[in-house]
């Protein structure tokens, strides 16, 4: 089974234009309204009390002073084998709000159980 990741982005200046919403794939960095977002590669964190693997998403956002900016992270698995039914299974979705007072960098990351959907 392997792991996708989409960051869905809306950037909005403080006045509140119209949102941009993006998608994007695992690493992929986009730019728009003085911000660049980038989906990190999911990785292993620790192994929880029950013994299952815990991983940890992050997404790094950098963004101009006066912007704010919500990422929609959604975490699914996928499917390439199943050329049939492409049931690729959604495991969540993490939003994060920043609103950025000056120019700078942020990380955020959730981590999550590594779900086991396949037979």
């Amino acid at each position: 089974m392997k792991f996708t990741r989409k960051a869905q982005l809306a950037l909005t200046a403080m006045a509140a234009a119209a949102p941009l919403a993006l998608a994007l794939p695992a690493q992929a960095s986009t730019t728009s309204s003085l911000c660049t977002v980038t989906p990190q590669a999911p990785v292993f964190d620790h192994f929880d009390s029950a013994g299952q693997k815990v991983i940890k998403y992050a997404t790094t956002v950098y963004c101009q002073s006066g912007r704010s900016i919500e990422i929609q992270d959604q975490r699914w698995d996928d499917d390439t084998w199943d050329f049939v039914s492409n049931a690729d299974d959604p495991y969540g979705t993490t939003t994060y709000n920043v609103t950025f007072n000056g120019t700078t960098t942020v990380d955020k990351s959730v981590t999550k159980t590594l779900p086991d959907a396949d037979a």
